[in-house]
């Protein structure tokens, strides 16, 4: 799986083998059983002879590799054969997580074992296209390096507890733990697992585990999101006409996905139900058991985006506007999520200010003023909006007939300060106009009593009274006049 690509680098330019010369007497002795079976020996990989055990490997010609790493790569397969036999796990019928515990067991075998006297190197030449390398040492050298199962995991928590672990060597703790350990301690690699995987993997994989969309703080999440914002900027406007649809991913998209990719992708497509069934399945399938288990949870419910019909707003902008990290995040959040606001307005938004009360010759608002807005808007938010540039794209957008875009702007606005006298009323008329009577109902005479409105807020609220009683609705419509 994903784990394994990691498992051997430091291992291998540690640098930490010995390579000494042999006393003559033992020099010609290794040498006369290498030339006796010179062509079996000469076959890469580790071989056993008359007391002395012999590695080699094969070279391309051509590849940028020293000769002291080519030395040091056929030493690595002796000590390997070791541990292989101390470990006693079978490879080739093994899962992958047993492979993983293999590999990673080899870097917790220290210096001091590795240090092999009387080692040689008894062919190191080019032939035909590749270089040989074989290095040979006696046998009851490899004696003195023991490693166990015990000592590997005791390396791997000591690791943990220094900080200095991957996500790999977290997981291969996690499985390879006894079954009667204290569940404290497991619970304690459980949770540095999962930090280590929002570190590497992306915070799509914690907030799934524990059922969010946001971070622990509330905050938006740095890469989780990442996957939807590419789902609604590559779906809006195609098929759809310009709707919203926070879908996941497909099935025939995960099939020709790889399992490293699935769980690599669940760390940016944060609570996609099949995904998360995807990595899971094969987690358990490749012995990964326990990681599984984290991921033994139910979904967060995908929020549905209610769009409107008459939206001015393009479709190119729309898509645009949705897949901005932001927006995405407060669709998925349904406008509860919190948004780290800028503390000053940026000139983005004091020159949509500027477009949207824009008027003609004759005193009249310009159509023009706030699809400019909506332009300007979009990239202040894409680049990190203050709160004033908030409640004007909300202004702007429902002055575009797009109360759906418009929702979750206004909502995050009124619950950062309910006191405004434009987020509130904004809400409520991006509320109205998606046709949410009982959540006006609830929210009217919260806003009444917590905004600080002027004429016009006092006035639009006196609307929607009249709305909720049944009265025709007299809430200003957007302009028909207005143009993508």
């Amino acid at each position: 799986m994903i784990f394994l690509g990691l498992v051997l680098i430091n291992f291998l330019l540690a640098g930490i083998y010995l390579v000494q010369p042999l006393a003559d007497l033992q020099s010609q002795e290794v040498a006369s059983v290498f030339r006796a079976h010179q062509q079996e020996l000469s076959r890469g990989g580790t071989h056993v002879q008359d007391g002395f055990l012999f590695s080699c490997v094969l070279i391309p010609e051509g590849e940028d590799s020293p000769h002291e790493f080519d030395v040091q790569t056929a030493i690595l397969a002796l000590i390997n054969t070791r541990i292989d036999k101390q470990l006693g796990v079978g490879l080739p019928t093994a899962t992958t997580s047993e492979q993983a515990f293999h590999s990673v067991a080899r870097s917790c075998v220290g210096k001091s074992q590795t240090d092999l006297k009387g080692l040689v190197v008894v062919r190191n030449e080019l032939v035909g296209d590749q270089r040989v390398v074989v290095v040979a040492v006696p046998q009851e050298q490899l004696n003195g390096i023991e490693v166990s199962r015990d000592s590997v995991l005791r390396c791997l928590q000591e690791r943990l507890r220094a900080g200095t672990s991957n996500h790999l060597e977290a997981m291969v703790l996690l499985e390879s733990m006894p079954k009667d350990c204290e569940e404290s301690k497991l619970n304690s690699i459980k949770d540095s697992l999962i930090a280590l995987l929002d570190k590497e993997l992306g915070d799509g994989i914690s907030a799934t585990i524990q059922g969010r969309w946001t971070r622990q703080d509330g905050s938006q999440l740095q890469s989780g999101l990442r996957g939807w914002q590419g789902v609604l900027q590559a779906e809006i406007g195609r098929e759809q006409g310009g709707n919203i649809a926070l879908r996941g991913m497909q099935a025939s998209e995960l099939d020709r996905l790889t399992p490293e990719e699935c769980f690599q992708l669940l760390g940016q497509f944060a609570n996609d139900s099949a995904l998360l069934e995807r990595v899971r399945t094969q987690l358990n399938a490749a012995g990964w058991s326990r990681t599984a288990a984290l991921l033994n949870v139910k979904s967060v419910a995908i929020p549905v985006v209610i769009n409107k019909s008459g939206s001015l707003v393009s479709q190119v902008l729309r898509a645009k506007i949705a897949a901005t990290p932001a927006m995405t995040f407060l669709l998925l959040t349904g406008g509860d999520g919190v948004i780290d606001f800028k503390s000053q307005e940026s000139q983005l938004c004091k020159d949509a200010r500027v477009a949207f009360n824009k008027k003609l010759p004759n005193g009249i608002l310009d159509p023009t003023g706030p699809p400019e807005a909506a332009q300007l808007l979009q990239q202040d938010l894409e680049a990190g909006a203050s709160y004033e540039s908030i409640i004007l794209f909300s202004a702007t957008l429902l002055a575009l007939n797009d109360p759906g875009l418009a929702y979750p702007l206004a909502k995050t606005s009124f619950i950062h300060n309910p006191a405004d006298p434009f987020a509130g009323v904004n809400l409520l008329l991006a509320a109205r106009a998606l046709d949410l009577r009982d959540e006006v109902k609830d929210l009217l005479p919260k806003v009444q009593a917590q905004a600080k409105l002027d004429d016009w807020g006092s006035g639009e609220l006196k609307k929607l009274h009249s709305w909720l009683t049944g009265d025709q609705p007299v809430a200003t419509p957007a302009p028909v006049t207005l143009t993508p």
